[in-house]
């Protein structure tokens, strides 16, 4: 008696636990499917930049004309309706000027006859080959889907349990926190920054300004498709920049020996010094775009005969 009763205890376990692990992976399968857009539910947007996403915004080029926008997290919020024309933000590509120059190549005939200017944002942070590292060819060669699903099993684990709850929840709820729209621009709730300012620069940080020579090859690469590309600099808060100011005559020189000119914005003091233009010290907030994208460009301009 006391056998059987162990028997069906023990079933009940393995059927229990066997639920819950089912349960378990297809809260994480279907979140990270509608996160990588292998899922599309209209008015449910990415909450970060990923591969599929990318793929997915590259498409419109086969239909439409767009300006396209590289950087990192300090352009996510650039959008057409502050650049003043149509934008696709391929910020998941980051601000390695190698990375982007990979991505450039490899984008086809029809996506470069659809694309109108090509917009490089300038960034001495990306500029180290142990950091910021995007696998393009994850986007250019889709892999089959049952890989993704194989993956993301592989992966499991409970914090990737927690954010996928939450993610399915803000989606359920209609509360997403953070959206990365159909446009790859990110959309969150107005920020302004506290005034903090926590960075602080270790002894061994360094820069591999060799990668500016990638810039000279996205030069190329523009010229020979006929397209205008613009270089500039995200804008810094001045309590940042002034930590990182000793990387700035490096990172300018080295810039300019591979092209001729750029856009150098890290100071501007009319949106530097003032908090309310920031999210926190080293990101615009949707205000700060704007007056950004509201100055006169030219004076901000260097070049090698300046």
């Amino acid at each position: 008696m006391n056998s059987n009763k162990s028997k069906s205890y023990l079933k009940f376990l393995f059927i229990f636990s066997a639920s819950i692990y089912f349960i378990f992976l297809g809260i994480l399968i279907t979140a990270k499917s509608i996160n990588n857009q292998y899922i599309k539910i209209h008015g449910v947007y990415s909450n970060s930049g990923n591969p599929n996403q990318t793929r997915n915004l590259l498409k419109k080029l086969n239909n439409d004309k767009y300006s396209l926008i590289f950087g990192s997290s300090r352009i996510q919020q650039l959008s057409s309706s502050i650049i003043k024309e149509k934008l696709l933000n391929i910020n998941y590509i980051y601000s390695r000027p190698d990375i982007i120059f990979d991505f450039l190549k490899r984008m086809d005939d029809v996506y470069w006859e659809n694309t109108n200017k090509v917009f490089i944002s300038l960034d001495f942070h990306a500029l180290s080959k142990d950091r910021h590292y995007v696998d393009v060819d994850e986007i250019f060669n889709a892999k089959p889907k049952f890989n993704f699903l194989l993956q993301t099993i592989k992966t499991a684990s409970l914090s990737s349990l927690i954010n996928s709850t939450k993610y399915l929840i803000e989606i359920i709820t209609r509360d997403q926190k953070v959206i990365f729209d159909d446009y790859g621009v990110r959309i969150t709730k107005k920020i302004i920054w506290s005034g903090r300012n926590p960075v602080r620069l270790k002894d061994d940080t360094s820069y591999n300004y060799e990668l500016a020579k990638f810039i000279l090859n996205i030069k190329q690469i523009c010229d020979e498709k006929k397209k205008e590309v613009i270089f500039f600099t995200p804008v810094l808060s001045k309590e940042y920049f002034i930590q990182h100011e000793k990387f700035m005559e490096g990172f300018i020189s080295s810039i300019l020996k591979y092209i001729d000119e750029f856009y150098f914005f890290y100071y501007v003091n009319e949106i530097s010094d003032f908090k309310e233009f920031f999210r926190d010290e080293s990101h615009l907030n949707v205000d700060g775009m704007e007056k950004w994208f509201n100055l006169n460009w030219e004076s901000y301009k260097i070049s090698k005969d300046k």
